[in-house]
């Protein structure tokens, strides 16, 4: 903390208050700090260079009735999207690959192709919980598969819920800690 003072001769406090801005669920992260300056009505101290004694008004000696002081500083996490966007990114990569499995079923891809083998494989355990729902139809290499579709569904479902989770263990309480 540092002391200044401005064009009125008013003191003025800075400080340092940290903000973290959210969890995060791989990386570790530090506060990121934030400057502010705040008004500060301050006596002079004796002997203080900065005020002429010349200025001073004189002072009755006064037996302070406390001479404690208590002062709290407080560190408040923010809100940062980083783990938010980190969950949507997965969302959006899981749920693009279960897509391209669905029109390469529509469309009949051939599974001779090495591209079409290794995204069936990838999404195949995907979508292997939502089988049975419906029955897939089609002529046949041309397949409608409707979990896959629901599948989309349940996976964007669970990336908002993260989200929201996220957000809510990420924002600041709203009763003050003591």
């Amino acid at each position: 903390m540092s002391f200044g003072t401005d064009l009125d001769g008013i003191t003025l406090k800075r400080s340092l208050h940290s903000k973290t801005k959210q969890l995060e669920v791989f990386m570790a992260m530090g506060p990121v700090e934030e400057e502010r300056w705040e008004r500060v009505d301050r006596e002079p101290v004796a002997g203080d260079p900065r005020v002429d004694p010349a200025v001073r008004p004189p002072v009755a000696p006064v037996n302070p009735a406390s001479s404690d002081y208590y002062s709290r500083s407080t560190v408040v996490r923010g809100y940062d999207p980083r783990f938010e966007r980190v969950v949507w990114f997965v969302d959006a990569v899981v749920c693009s690959l279960i897509a391209i499995r669905f029109f390469m079923k529509l469309l009949g891809a051939s599974y001779q192709a090495d591209f079409v083998r290794f995204i069936y494989g990838i999404t195949g355990p995907l979508v292997a919980p939502f089988r049975g729902i419906f029955q897939p139809s089609g002529s046949g290499n041309y397949v409608l598969e409707p979990e896959s579709l629901i599948a989309i569904a349940i996976y964007v479902l669970i990336g908002w819920g993260l989200v929201a989770l996220i957000r809510i263990m990420s924002t600041p309480r709203s009763r003050p800690v003591v």
